[in-house]
C-alpha cells in the first residue's frame, strides 16, 4: 500500500513537473512572441514619426521655396522702383544739392 502511494506521488510529481515545463516554455514563446511584436510595433512607430517629419519638411521646404520667390519678387520691384525714382528725379536731386552746398539758386 505505501509503494502504491510512493508510486503514485512520483506519478503525480511527473506529471506536475511536465506541465510546470510547459507552462514555462509556453510562457517563454509568449514572452518573445510579445517582444517580437513590441519590435515590430516599435519600427512601425519611427517609420511613421521619419514619414511624417518627411512630410512636414517637404512642405516647409515648398513654403520656404515660395516665400523666396514672393521675397526676390517684392525685391525686383522695389529695385526697379527705386530706378524709375532715380531716373526720373536725378537731375532735380542734383540741383537741389548744389543748391544747398555752394548756396546757388539757379531760378533767380
Amino acid at each position: 500500500m505505501e509503494l502504491q502511494a510512493i508510486e503514485k506521488l512520483i506519478e503525480i510529481d511527473e506529471a506536475t513537473r511536465s506541465h510546470v515545463e510547459s507552462v514555462h516554455a509556453k510562457k517563454f514563446a509568449l514572452k518573445k512572441q510579445i517582444d517580437e511584436e513590441k519590435d515590430v510595433l516599435s519600427k512601425k512607430s519611427w517609420e511613421d514619426v521619419n514619414k511624417a517629419l518627411e512630410e512636414k519638411k517637404q512642405a516647409l521646404d515648398q513654403e520656404n521655396y515660395e516665400f523666396a520667390l514672393a521675397s526676390q519678387k517684392d525685391y525686383d520691384a522695389k529695385v526697379t522702383a527705386l530706378k524709375k525714382m532715380f531716373e526720373t528725379n536725378h537731375d532735380a536731386w542734383l540741383d537741389m544739392l548744389v543748391q544747398q552746398v555752394i548756396g546757388f539758386d539757379k531760378r533767380g
